[in-house]
């Protein structure tokens, strides 16, 4: 017997070995993609009818991942959002949109631009501003909720960012992020007056 006559018992003799544990539809499958992949093609149609094709078997999908928007309140669109925050007036919903954009959009980014007042909130059933949406993004920013990154490019500030986790829906007295920024002055203003006093 010649070496290469050797090599290919040993061959069977390995193969026989590694394949028996398999169960056949595993054997077929791994036979298959060693045939598909030496190029080789068994003549007659006698291979073909012992040997079922198989379609190779998909891999299994990963366990699926709890997004932001199934595990923050059920979040999974901007109105929904909406309706569990209530924004009261043009200012807060800008926050929410932002925040929103941020953190539950399909496709997140960390600043809001005026087209999106035009997109964003009809999408979340809120009344457009009446004024350019430009205006609008100056007076959130003014109102202490954004801040400015670009030109007509803003993003939620701290402030902001608790407004929309913390204080919304209204009905906390704490829920004006400026009439809060507004008491500590006064407080000193007052102080002071007493003092000359």
């Amino acid at each position: 017997m010649s070496d290469q006559e050797d090599h290919g018992v040993g061959a069977i003799g390995k193969l026989i070995e590694v394949l028996k544990p398999m169960n056949p539809d595993t054997r077929i499958n791994v036979l298959q993609f060693v045939f598909k992949e030496l190029n080789i093609t068994m003549p007659g149609a006698a291979m073909a009818s012992h040997v079922p094709t198989i379609a190779p078997a998909a891999p299994p999908e990963p366990p699926a991942q709890p997004t932001a928007s199934t595990v923050l309140g059920g979040i999974t669109d901007l109105r929904s959002l909406r309706e569990q925050k209530q924004p009261k007036n043009a200012n807060q919903m800008v926050a929410v949109m932002a925040y929103y954009l941020a953190h539950h959009a399909p496709e997140r980014r960390d600043y809001i631009t005026p087209d999106d007042i035009k997109r964003f909130f009809p999408q979340a059933g809120f009344e457009l501003p009446t004024g350019p949406p430009s205006q609008t993004l100056v007076n959130a920013k003014n109102g202490g909720y954004l801040e400015q990154i670009a030109t007509g490019q803003y993003r939620l500030n701290p402030v902001g960012h608790n407004l929309v986790t913390h204080r919304l829906p209204a009905g906390d007295r704490n829920s004006g992020g400026s009439t809060r920024r507004r008491t500590p002055k006064k407080a000193k203003a007052t102080t002071r007056t007493k003092a000359r006093k």
